[in-house]
């Protein structure tokens, strides 16, 4: 119900993605949730704080396919079509947790959009494993910026072979063992998804802090209040509704198509 402006011609489209739980009916439901923007929609507020001038959220309780379709529904009005007339889809910019749902995502609907692994889950997992490996804050502190300098340099495969040799210097089930062995896990199965070198040449944005906070004000502090539980209806209804209220001039969308529709 939202609306974006076409593309312009260096611009590029981001995709964020995640999904967060609502209680519905007998029990948890995963709501799969969106936040499509421009680069050129970004407005820097602060040195630390970002804000989004024009969006669009969609979000369903369906399946990731029913999502991709939300998804693409919107791109394509944005995108400008290559010279067989499809969108041009890799003008788009995913990011996502690397949720194997969220790569199937991509690959079925947006299969040549550039999909970034979400620096801060990759900086997480980096911090706790230092946490877990190093007893020193300096030394703590020195390792966690190599892996960090090397993803960003492109040196993935140099940065995985220190964190397995790291891994292994680690007493078997020990809390150390399996911090390290959980980013080593994490990384290696997400190779594809680590594109900070390539993306930093492109001045691309390489966190997901939009769709958090989409999550988090759109659906979390209203539909997750203490002791509340929704309907099936009721739940997309609101999802439905939330979406337009978050989404830009989608509100004024919702009302002009019901107006149309009480007139006919």
């Amino acid at each position: 119900l939202g609306t974006i402006a076409p593309l312009e011609e260096d611009d590029r489209l981001y995709v964020e993605i995640d999904g967060g739980m609502c209680w519905v009916d007998d029990g948890w439901h995963e709501v799969k949730i969106a936040t499509i923007f421009p680069k050129c929609g970004i407005a820097e507020v602060s040195k630390d704080r970002r804000e989004l001038l024009e969006r669009v959220i969609v979000a369903t309780r369906g399946d990731r396919e029913e999502l991709g379709a939300l998804i693409f529904n919107v791109v394509a009005r944005v995108l400008p079509c290559d010279v067989y007339g499809a969108p041009a889809l890799d003008r788009v910019v995913v990011l996502g947790d690397g949720s194997d749902w969220i790569r199937n995502l991509v690959q079925d609907c947006l299969p040549t959009a550039m999909q970034i692994l979400d620096w801060y889950h990759v900086a997480e997992y980096i911090a706790d494993a230092a946490k877990a490996a190093y007893p020193t804050a300096s030394r703590r502190k020195a390792w966690r910026t190599r892996q960090r300098n090397l993803l960003f340099e492109g040196r993935v495969e140099e940065m995985l072979r220190g964190v397995l040799r790291l891994c292994m210097k680690q007493t078997a089930g020990s809390d150390a063992h399996q911090a390290v062995a959980g980013l080593y896990k994490y990384l290696d199965n997400r190779r594809e998804l680590l594109r900070y070198r390539e993306a930093r040449a492109q001045d691309l944005y390489v966190g997901s802090g939009a769709i958090e906070s989409t999550v988090n004000h759109m659906m979390q502090v209203r539909m997750k209040r203490p002791g509340m539980r929704w309907c099936a209806a009721g739940a997309d209804a609101m999802l439905a509704l939330r979406c337009a209220y978050r989404s830009t001039q989608g509100l004024e969308r919702l009302f002009d198509s019901m107006r149309r529709a009480y007139a006919a």
